[in-house]
């Protein structure tokens, strides 16, 4: 969070995002080792990446009381679920 103190918003937002977004393999970039190579692990799909993005263009609107947003995807969260077989509270965090 760039080194700026976000609260409970700052938390959140590294949660979703995590060190990067998903790579082709399904896994991610989860930690950085001590010589500064990057360690992947995890199995994180796409969609599931999808609505993790989603919900951090819903966050940062919320927490900073944007009033432009381009490209705002916020309003197909439920469709994307839909499509991806869950549910909102199944993907809550």
């Amino acid at each position: 969070t760039s080194g700026r103190d976000l609260g409970a918003a700052g938390v959140r937002m590294n949660r979703l995002v995590g060190y990067g977004p998903v790579l082709l393999g399904g896994g991610q970039v989860t930690g950085i080792d001590a010589s500064g190579n990057l360690q992947t692990g995890g199995n994180r799909s796409m969609g599931e990446y999808q609505v993790h993005m989603i919900k951090l263009q819903k966050l940062l609107g919320d927490t900073f009381d944007l009033k432009a947003r381009k490209n705002d995807a916020t309003g197909q969260m439920d469709g994307l679920l839909k499509s991806l077989g869950t549910s909102r509270s199944a993907e809550n965090d």
